[in-house]
């Protein structure tokens, strides 16, 4: 019985193993201060899609990184294809903060582009207008609706120090 156990678990890691290879993957970049009096912020996550069927997994923001952004402002959201990269569909974006509200207020619905580059201010639905919301919690970006596979694409936050 034992040694049936133990065969059953071998196979079972063994079919795991391609499922975690083909996920969708990013990477995040360090915080880095683009302007000359510390006053703008970027923060910029290189994705690529899933090998099977382009999707990619929620970004959630660094602790070492949300050190910088907590108490700034999230002021721009852009998105561009990476270059050399394969092109991607136009997808959704949403920047959530911990109680998972989404920072783009639906704003981010295809801003992802096939070619080229979209952006957009966040957007307070509550408020009906265009703001820039202070950065008190943890941040998770979300893409849906990319389906080609292994797309590469660019997501890229821009924070600002005060309003």
């Amino acid at each position: 019985m034992k040694k049936f156990l133990f065969l059953l678990g071998i196979v079972a890691f063994l079919f795991l193993i391609p499922s975690a290879y083909a996920a969708g993957s990013y990477t995040e970049s360090k915080v880095e201060d683009i302007s000359r009096d510390g006053s703008m912020w970027k923060l910029k996550l290189a994705y690529t899609g899933d090998a099977t069927d382009g999707s990619v997994p929620d970004a959630a923001i660094s602790q070492a990184n949300m050190l910088y952004l907590r108490g700034k402002f999230l002021y721009l959201v852009s998105a561009w294809p990476t270059a050399g990269g394969t092109a991607p569909d136009a997808a959704d974006v949403s920047v959530k903060n911990a109680n998972g509200t989404d920072l783009l207020g639906g704003k981010g619905v295809n801003l992802i582009p096939a070619s080229g580059e979209a952006a957009t201010h966040p957007y307070s639905t509550t408020m009906s207008r265009y703001y820039c919301p202070p950065v008190s919690s943890d941040l998770t970006v979300s893409v849906a609706n990319q389906g080609t596979v292994e797309a590469d694409f660019t997501i890229e936050l821009i924070f600002v120090n005060k309003l």
